[in-house]
């Protein structure tokens, strides 16, 4: 149990120090799917989610910026 919690600390310390150097982690679930920034891995059924919308993110991206570092892996819903 120490040990996961060490973890988690070593993972916000982190976050929190590329956060202060600009970088922020891209949150799209609920977006549109842009090719831009979303890497499309696959489709999801999710009737409560517009066709073409991010549904789920797999791998988070990351930006600094207007700069794209990593795009998003997503999984895009059928409608």
């Amino acid at each position: 149990k120490n040990f996961i919690g060490n973890i988690e600390a070593a993972r916000r310390a982190f976050l929190e120090t590329v956060r202060r150097y600009g970088v922020e982690r891209i949150e799209p679930v609920g977006e549109p799917f842009d090719p831009n920034c979303h890497e499309a891995i696959g489709h999801a059924p999710a009737a409560e989610m517009p066709a073409e919308h991010v549904a789920q993110v797999v791998q988070a991206g990351y930006c600094e910026g207007a700069r794209l570092l990593r795009p998003a892996g997503v999984l895009v819903s059928g409608g």
